[in-house]
C-alpha cells in the first residue's frame, strides 16, 4: 500500500516534517510512503 504524503513548505520545516511521517510510513509492513510537494504559491 502506498501513503501519498502531500506537503507545501516555505522555509523547509514541513518538509522535515514530511519525512519523519514517510520514516514513519516505512516501519509498517507493507506500506511505503510518496513524498509530492505542492508548488510554490506565493511569488
Amino acid at each position: 500500500m502506498k501513503v501519498l504524503i502531500v506537503y507545501y513548505s516555505t522555509f523547509g520545516n514541513v518538509y522535515k516534517m514530511a519525512k519523519l511521517v514517510a520514516e514513519g510510513v516505512n516501519q509498517v509492513e507493507g506500506a511505503g510512503p510518496v513524498i509530492r510537494r505542492v508548488p510554490e504559491l506565493m511569488p
